[in-house]
């Protein structure tokens, strides 16, 4: 069984939608789930809950951010080959553990995230990111090189992972990537996850940059 982190910071009806689609199209996990402090009922509903691929429920009071869980969760898991993460903003499809882990065999990575809305500096969608990478094809998709991935709906080589600077925060991940070129990161598109909340990430304009607004269900061309 592959665990899979499980994260959650209010945000109840996002969790209403991710959390039984994740249980349910998961049957190769067992999910941890980490609540960051809530206060708009999530506890209340986690707690009701009685499912068979729950492996804990971690209620914190206060909100420790995201990298401080994810350490925890790498200490518990430290004798697993890999482990998963996914947001509660997040849906996944049916079977993407496993072809998620075929991907990541396949090409020998240490981190593969599934293909979803994203904004990446100097690619304006996913078709121009196949052309500015290398690309690895497969009878499934496109295995994707990267930098760096990170967020949700990502399987990881549990053994390559050690902690990160929780001073950091929701960074500490990509810095964390960055600081090992010797790890191989790469996005898989034969799995293609959708992000609830991408309209609201992606609205603001910092230093210049363009960032994209997303209407509605994210769409791949």
């Amino acid at each position: 069984m592959i665990p899979i982190l499980y994260t959650t910071f209010n945000r109840l009806n996002f969790t209403k939608q991710t959390l039984p689609i994740l249980l349910e199209n998961s049957p190769e996990g067992k999910v941890y789930i980490y609540d960051n402090g809530s206060t708009d009922g999530t506890p209340e509903y986690l707690n009701g809950l009685d499912h068979d691929g729950i492996a804990c429920i971690n209620l914190l009071s206060i909100n420790r951010g995201i990298s401080a869980i994810m350490n925890e969760f790498f200490e518990l898991t430290k004798d697993d080959e890999v482990v998963a993460k996914v947001d509660n903003d997040t849906l996944i499809p049916p079977n993407w553990l496993g072809d998620l882990d075929f991907a990541m065999r396949l090409a020998n990575l240490t981190i593969v995230q599934a293909k979803h809305y994203f904004w990446i500096p100097g690619v304006k969608d996913w078709n121009d990111l196949i052309q500015k990478s290398i690309v690895q094809k497969t009878d499934h998709g496109n295995i994707i090189a990267a930098e760096c991935v990170g967020g949700s709906g990502i399987l990881i080589k549990r053994q390559s992972v050690n902690k990160i600077n929780a001073e950091l925060n929701i960074w500490g991940w990509s810095h964390f990537q960055l600081e090992h070129p010797e790890y191989r990161y790469a996005f898989f598109d034969g799995v293609t996850i959708e992000l609830l909340d991408m309209e609201f990430y992606n609205r603001h304009k910092t230093g210049g940059e363009k960032y994209r607004k997303n209407i509605g269900r994210p769409e791949f061309g």
